[in-house]
Order: C-alpha cells, then structure tokens, then sequence
C-alpha cells in the first residue's frame, strides 16, 4: 500500500490516492494552501512514485497564472483542476491503449479465422 498522505492527523483525514488527495484538498481549502506552499503534497507525491505529478505542483506553484489568482482557494482549485487535467489525461491514454490491444486482437483473430476457415476447405 501507499504511503498515505496526512493530510489533518487531528481529524483523521488522510488521502491514499491521488485522486483522495485532490477530493480532500477541493474541501478543506485552507489547509490545503498550507500543504501547497510547505511543498508536502509534492513531496509525498515524488515519495509514492508520482514523480510527474510532483514536477507539475512545483511547476504550478511557480505559474504567473496560479500567483496571479486573488486568494487562497481559487489557487487550491487551480491545483486542484491541474491535478486532475493530468490524471484525466492519463486514464484516457490508458483507454487508448485498450482499445488498441482490442483492435490488435479482432486483426489477429480474423487473421487466424480466415486461416482456419481456408483450411477446413
């Protein structure tokens, strides 16, 4: 299992997933500006393996556009959203591949039925 993420010890609120991570972040705005500018969340994503989630945090952290926004958690929806954006990106790839290997299958299939078929005649 994951590290988990201790998000507010006090409350018992940890995250064990990215996308547990992001769900406590969107409802507990202020400490979560607090993880983002102490640079835990990056950290325990680099420590889970997340390394490309990690770049992206410090990344946004350092964006004109996320210092630019005018409090606290309209730059915790910022991450939040761009958090997201990655993860969504990654299933979607992840759904190309299937559907790939599906469409290598249903070629390797017909290939072989044809195959088949030409020898029983």
């Amino acid at each position: 299992m994951a590290k988990r993420f201790e998000f507010d010890p006090e409350l018992n609120l940890y995250a064990y997933s990215v996308e547990g991570l992001i769900e406590l972040c969107k409802n507990n705005k202020n400490l979560a500006y607090t993880h983002i500018y102490k640079g835990s969340i990056e950290t325990w994503l680099f420590k889970i393996g997340e390394n490309e989630l990690s770049d992206l945090v410090n990344q946004t952290r350092h964006d004109p556009e996320f210092m630019n926004k005018q409090n606290n958690w309209q730059q915790v929806d910022f991450m939040c959203e761009r958090l997201s954006n990655k993860l969504n990106n990654r299933k979607f790839l992840e759904l190309l591949d299937i559907d790939k290997a599906i469409e290598i299958t249903l070629k390797e299939y017909e290939t072989l039925r044809s195959e088949i078929l030409q020898n029983a005649s």
